[in-house]
């Protein structure tokens, strides 16, 4: 189970920033997200924390 993170727009902001080689259904999520008021559901927290895993910066600004 994942923590939910504090801004979910704006973790989906900063992922959809960056050169990630994102699939069409990853970047159709994180586009929802960027712009969802309300909050996600656990399932939805879930697959957002395993975005910010596989894409997100790394400490330094490196990228896998």
């Amino acid at each position: 189970m994942a923590e939910p993170p504090v801004d979910h727009r704006e973790t989906a902001r900063a992922i959809l920033r960056t050169d990630a080689p994102l699939r069409e259904k990853e970047g159709q999520f994180l586009g929802g997200l960027a712009y969802r008021a309300e909050p996600i559901s656990e399932r939805q927290a879930n697959w957002l924390a395993v975005l910010v895993r596989r894409y997100a910066p790394r400490a330094g600004g490196a990228h896998d």
